[in-house]
C-alpha cells in the first residue's frame, strides 16, 4: 500500500525537491504587492515551460480583451459608461 505525507501547499514552498527544481518564483502583482508562486513545470516538446506570471487585476484587460474581441472604440466607451467597465 503506497503511502507518504500529507503536506499544505505552505510545506511545497519550502520543500528540498521544489526548491531543487527552481519551481518557486518571486511575482509582483499590482494590487498585493510581491508574494512567492510556482512557476511552470512542464514544458510541451522542447519547448521550455511558460514563465510564471502574477494574476492580472480585476478588470485590467478588459479592453484589450474587448478590442481582441471585435469592440471598437466606441463601443468600449459605451460599456464603460454603462459601468461595465471600470
Amino acid at each position: 500500500m503506497p503511502c507518504s505525507a500529507v503536506r499544505t501547499v505552505e510545506d511545497l514552498f519550502d520543500h528540498p525537491q521544489v526548491a531543487a527544481q527552481n519551481l518557486v518564483v518571486n511575482l509582483e502583482h499590482s494590487r498585493i504587492g510581491r508574494y512567492r508562486g510556482f512557476a511552470g513545470a512542464i514544458g510541451v516538446g522542447d519547448r521550455p515551460a511558460p514563465e510564471a506570471f502574477a494574476a492580472p487585476a480585476p478588470g485590467q484587460d478588459s479592453e484589450d480583451l474587448l478590442v481582441e474581441a471585435g469592440y471598437d472604440a466606441e463601443q468600449i466607451e459605451h460599456l464603460r459608461s454603462l459601468g461595465v467597465l471600470g
